[in-house]
């Protein structure tokens, strides 16, 4: 005999005995009521859904959505949605909805999404050590120092502070935060930005013994500052001495001694709107080159001088500068396009503050 309601069998099977559902006509409930309840049920998670679709803010609807993709990805064959290279389907909240209203997905996430965000993020304190990741996906290392909002929607300036560097196993920079440095601006500021709490991750508190020894730091980087400000004058005007006196045993300038006084000719000018005819070649030779030397090499002796995390002012650390274990030959070596200076200008101070004792 061949079942025609498999699964009203089932269900009939078991009720218990005295169940008045038992008294319906067998095969009733599929072809009257199972339709009906399954529109009702459909009808009942939409209201819920779009309830929920309407209260959930927009970034932990898509933390939501991201998440279930990342977790798809990891288990494929349990997979729910899946977002590889379409993350543009749910970019705004108009087109989530859209989404999903075309993609079944489990109310549970909604509902648990929602009870993170009526939760609200760790409450934090001025002085908290936080990181938080940039949209570059790199990580970003500061101390909070003032709040604002209220409720779950508090933000918070985060004052950066610098990273450290070191050369993996790999010879890959891997980055580290230093929190007794802050990255400061150049008006004594200290770089910051308002971060949401829900993308700060916390890490450590201030404690009296490190803004102690921060102000420390700080008040010993402003008397470095100033001493060294206070020899530069003297170390520029060698400098330019020193490269004058070299000028004509530089290839580069020698082999390009006719375009170098072309260029001071039409310079001269421009700026004078007459010719220059009283100026002998040998002068517009020299005023060209020194020209070139203001422009280019004294401001790339100037960064070396000022570098941070660099005693200049300690005459070892210019006894030997060509020594690869140097730490000015190694900036120069790593940093080559970043640092702003290159190891002639280095061993052109080294020169100077030997030859004339700028430090003594």
């Amino acid at each position: 005999m061949c079942d025609i309601y498999p699964q009203e069998t089932l269900s009939f099977n078991s009720l218990p005995d005295d169940c008045p559902v038992k008294l319906l006509d067998y095969g009733l409930m599929t072809e009257m009521i199972q339709g009906k309840v399954t529109i009702s049920r459909r009808k009942s998670r939409d209201m819920k859904k779009d309830v929920l679709v309407k209260k959930l803010e927009l970034r932990h609807l898509k933390e939501c959505l991201y998440e279930l993709d990342r977790l798809g990805r990891l288990d494929p064959p349990n997979s729910i949605i899946d977002l590889h290279k379409k993350k543009y389907l749910v970019g705004s909240k108009k087109k989530m909805v859209k989404f999903l209203d075309t993609t079944f997905v489990p109310l549970v996430y909604l509902e648990e999404a929602f009870e993170k965000q009526k939760r609200g993020h760790i409450r934090y304190e001025i002085g908290d050590r936080v990181k938080y990741k940039r949209k570059d996906k790199i990580y970003m290392y500061g101390i909070i120092s003032h709040i604002i909002g209220n409720g779950s929607n508090k933000e918070y300036t985060v004052d950066h502070v610098k990273q450290n560097s070191y050369l993996d196993e790999d010879g890959k920079y891997k980055f580290y935060p230093n929190f007794i440095e802050m990255a400061y601006s150049y008006n004594k500021v200290p770089h910051n930005k308002w971060v949401s709490g829900w993308d700060l991750e916390f890490i450590g508190k201030e404690n009296e013994a490190s803004i102690k020894l921060r102000e420390k730091l700080e008040k010993d980087k402003e008397e470095s500052l100033r001493k060294r400000q206070e020899v530069w004058p003297k170390l520029e005007s060698r400098l330019l001495e020193g490269y004058k006196s070299v000028m004509y045993d530089v290839p580069n300038m020698v082999n390009n001694r006719a375009r170098i006084i072309e260029t001071e000719r039409q310079l001269i000018l421009r700026a004078l709107e007459w010719p220059c005819s009283g100026i002998t070649d040998d002068e517009l030779f020299e005023k060209g080159v020194m020209r070139l030397v203001k422009e280019q090499l004294i401001p790339m002796c100037n960064k070396a001088w000022f570098r941070e995390g660099v005693n200049v002012l300690d005459k070892k650390v210019w006894e030997n500068v060509n020594d690869e274990e140097n730490l000015l030959h190694k900036i120069c070596k790593t940093g080559m396009y970043s640092c702003g200076f290159n190891i002639h200008s280095v061993q052109a101070i080294s020169t100077m503050i030997k030859r004339y004792n700028v430090l003594d």
